[in-house]
């Protein structure tokens, strides 16, 4: 059985960061093999799309790990403030889909971790969120879905880069704010897939999505700041050393 990367966001989370100033990874456990993020890797740069699923909001069942578990396998405000290198406190938890309008509809994962229309065929049985930022404009979501099987996250990561490719260059529209998505990176040990995104308004600002996968969990994770380039993937390193550091 193959374990792979994925894709997610929440009700209420930290907005898009926009800023007018400043601001030897270790190899992720149990994650994608290199075979599938190879083929992944070339669905990134030749831009297959995705097809676009319906968009009634799934139900998470809860029938899975406990909410607690998923939530245990967050980074706490200090564990991400050590990944990054800041000051973060948490600000908001939750166990829900996000349902934000986005323009165009079908980079809503793009643009956001644990988007509702991502997920609409993908039956999530359970589901973590957690945001922090500091006052500077830093701001991280943190998200973790548990699958039915890993096929099932293998499946839903698929799609997901695929939505990603789709989307590269897109500029994406949400609460009238505009975003201009990058192109999708796999990482040089092919197990994680990111993807840039910058402001297109007045003001600057940055933000980084990253996903990854932990047997049949799906490890979906945005940051932003004045300079995201790196962090979406440190969290979602951490992440994983932690899931893998947890019993069983």
């Amino acid at each position: 059985m193959v374990i792979v990367i994925a894709t997610l966001r929440f009700r209420r989370k930290a907005a898009h960061v926009m800023t007018t100033a400043k601001a030897s990874p270790s190899r992720l456990v149990r994650l994608a093999s290199a075979t599938v993020l190879a083929s992944l890797a070339v669905t990134a740069s030749v831009g297959t799309a995705a097809a676009a699923p319906a968009y009634p909001i799934p139900t998470v069942t809860g029938s899975g790990l406990s909410g607690s578990s998923l939530q245990d396998m967050l980074l706490t405000d200090r564990e991400a403030s050590r990944a990054l290198g800041v000051s973060l406190d948490e600000i908001a938890t939750g166990s829900q889909l996000d349902s934000t309008r986005v323009s165009p509809a079908r980079c809503a994962g793009a643009y956001t971790p644990g988007a509702a229309y991502d997920y609409a065929d993908a039956n999530p049985q359970d589901l973590a969120v957690k945001v922090v930022s500091d006052r500077d404009g830093t701001s991280v979501t943190e998200i973790v879905a548990e699958l039915p099987t890993k096929k099932d996250a293998l499946n839903h990561m698929a799609a997901t880069a695929d939505g990603w490719s789709d989307c590269q260059g897109q500029t994406v529209t949400a609460s009238g704010k505009p975003w201009i998505l990058g192109a999708p990176m796999v990482n040089d040990a092919r197990t994680m897939v990111t993807l840039s995104q910058t402001f297109a308004g007045r003001g600057r600002g940055t933000c980084e999505r990253a996903i990854a996968t932990y047997r049949n969990i799906v490890i979906d994770v945005m940051t932003c700041s004045s300079a995201a380039s790196g962090q979406g993937a440190a969290i979602t390193q951490a992440i994983a050393d932690k899931a893998n550091s947890q019993p069983v």
